[in-house]
């Protein structure tokens, strides 16, 4: 019986066979599935918590919507401070009933003269009344900015389980009162500026899951107008486009082309784009930015999952198995490898400073499915997982990092050495730019690996194999060198019958010798050190060689 017979065995035992973990996987996923189906219930309305319509946003000049350019954000919105509030006429002090508050109208006092009314109605139509409006606006203005500024970091403690989105043509129909099309937006915000952004993050996709309660077979010819993943190739800025979608939308779902345009659009006041009544299925010609339940990704991960394990049991588990197994150290999957890792533990290539705990680590992952590495912050984990990802590369591996956060795989990405930066794949945001520098990251690495000279490559690691090899045979050199040295250096020797040190016995000799020579008489009847012709020698030495040299020489 070879090792991996008895491993198989071992794991039959332990009750890991690949069989069983194959079925704690699908049996998870469907575990999962029913929990995500109890709590994500479908949702056909706008949350009413954390939505901004347009018509309800602020007609400020520091509240701009919609993109100045392409790519551009899609709302700004600052901070103004408040106009000056008027003068009060002194001749209307005494008849006013005044607190300074746009939101309350001044009256007069009921025994004020006619002459007094028409000042006073000349004052509040020209001074007060569009000064409480602009107070208004102002103060609703910062109101939008504060919100949106603690909606950018709520949103961005629970990514994992909400995302911001900014819908456009709105269906409302059969209970559904929901956006068709839906992108991905982040907010942002300049400190210099105090000006609140929100970007795209990514291109807008079709809406289908608030549909549940419609006519299947109609969101089934809906969902045709979009392409892989649901997305839709057009400007949710398009007035023209946007339009054109939405009434092709309302045809496919077999309802009348219905289309009320409001002034959010930019097109004038609200209108019903047909000579039908708008009480009936319709698409709202608007926007809104909203927070909603973070599911589809989830569930689609989760439904492939099941499918893939349900239609061949053998398929790959990938690192699930590493937590669906009672011994995963022991585990062996029909897809593993254990030969490509276990070469992993030959050599170490970490070209930057290592120390004992991060080669342990190292060598555990050439022979263990999972490896756990904690610690407080500052112990150099990050500069641990650089070592690997460096190690791992050099062997020829493929490394996923992830995290839960942006900041922290920058940092690891900035911190690697420069030669291995290139060959990273950074997926650190989802706005449009983001998505372009992977693109070009992506097509600048399948350039160098068309145009890679294998022979010289292999040339030059054989020569670099050579130099690393010549490193660690003078390495070793040097350590058995200190380790003798060591060795020397803790042995004891007798010196007036009592063990010493050989540091000891040269600070001995550097006190009681004089002139180069250290007595040592010799017992009768004990053999001396030197034979009589090495006696002389010694002596002939010592008569030739000038004091200054023997003392050079000690």
């Amino acid at each position: 019986m070879d090792i991996e017979q008895a491993a198989d065995g071992a794991d039959e035992a332990a009750g890991d066979a690949p069989a069983v973990v194959s079925a704690r996987a699908l049996a998870l996923a469907e575990y999962l599935l029913a929990v995500r189906a109890l709590l994500d219930k479908p949702v056909s309305t706008v949350p009413t918590a954390d939505a901004y319509w347009h018509d309800d946003l602020p007609h400020h000049p520091a509240c701009e919507l919609g993109p100045r350019q392409p790519g551009g954000s899609w709302l700004r919105v600052g901070r103004p401070p408040p106009p000056t509030p008027p003068s009060i006429p002194t001749a209307l002090l005494r008849h006013l009933v005044w607190d300074l508050s746009a939101d309350t109208t001044p009256t007069l006092v009921t025994e004020a003269s006619e002459q007094t009314r028409s000042a006073f109605r000349t004052w509040h139509d020209e001074l007060w009344a569009p000064w409480a409006h602009e107070q208004r606006l102002a103060e609703a203005t910062r109101d939008l900015h504060d919100r949106l500024y603690d909606l950018r970091y709520r949103v961005d403690i629970d990514a994992a389980r909400v995302e911001l989105v900014w819908g456009h043509t709105v269906l409302v129909a059969g209970g559904v009162h929901y956006p068709l099309l839906a992108t991905p937006v982040g907010i942002e915000y300049d400190a210099d500026s105090t000006i609140v952004t929100v970007v795209p993050e990514g291109p807008p996709r079709l809406q289908v899951e608030a549909l549940g309660g419609l006519d299947s077979r109609r969101v089934s010819d809906l969902v045709e107008l979009a392409g892989p993943g649901g997305l839709v190739d057009i400007d949710p800025w398009d007035a023209a486009e946007r339009q054109d979608f939405a009434r092709r939308a309302l045809r496919r779902l077999g309802f009348d082309p219905v289309l009320r345009v409001g002034s959010a659009s930019g097109l004038g006041p609200p209108r019903v784009d047909s000579a039908e009544s708008s009480d009936g299925p319709r698409i709202d010609d608007t926007g809104v930015l909203f927070v909603r339940p973070r599911q589809r990704m989830v569930r689609r991960f989760l439904e492939a999952l099941r499918d893939r394990l349900s239609e061949d049991r053998d398929a790959p588990v990938g690192s699930l198995a590493g937590i669906l197994a009672h011994e995963p150290s022991r585990l062996r999957m029909p897809d593993d490898d254990p030969r490509a890792w276990a070469r992993t533990d030959d050599r170490l290539l970490m070209p930057m400073a290592t120390n004992e705990a991060q080669e342990s680590i190292a060598r555990r992952l050439a022979a263990h499915r999972t490896v756990a590495v904690q610690g407080p912050p500052g112990t150099g984990k990050t500069h641990t997982i650089r070592n690997l990802i460096c190690h791992l590369v050099a062997h020829g591996k493929r490394v996923l990092v992830l995290a839960q956060k942006e900041d922290p795989l920058r940092v690891l990405r900035d911190g690697l050495p420069e030669e291995i930066q290139p060959l990273c794949l950074a997926v650190l945001g989802r706005s449009a730019d983001q998505l372009v520098q992977l693109q070009i990251a992506a097509r600048e690495l399948s350039d160098r690996a068309a145009t890679l000279d294998t022979v010289a490559e292999s040339a030059w690691v054989a020569r670099l194999r050579t130099d690393i090899e010549a490193a660690e045979h003078r390495f070793d050199h040097a350590r058995d060198e200190l380790l003798a040295a060591a060795e020397r250096e803790a042995a004891s020797y007798p010196l007036g019958g009592v063990p010493a040190s050989a540091g000891e016995v040269g600070d001995w000799l550097r006190r009681t010798a004089a002139d180069g020579i250290v007595p040592d008489p010799v017992a009768p009847g004990v053999e001396p050190p030197l034979s009589s012709a090495e006696f002389a020698v010694l002596a002939d030495l010592s008569r030739r060689i000038p004091a200054a040299d023997r003392a050079g020489a000690l």
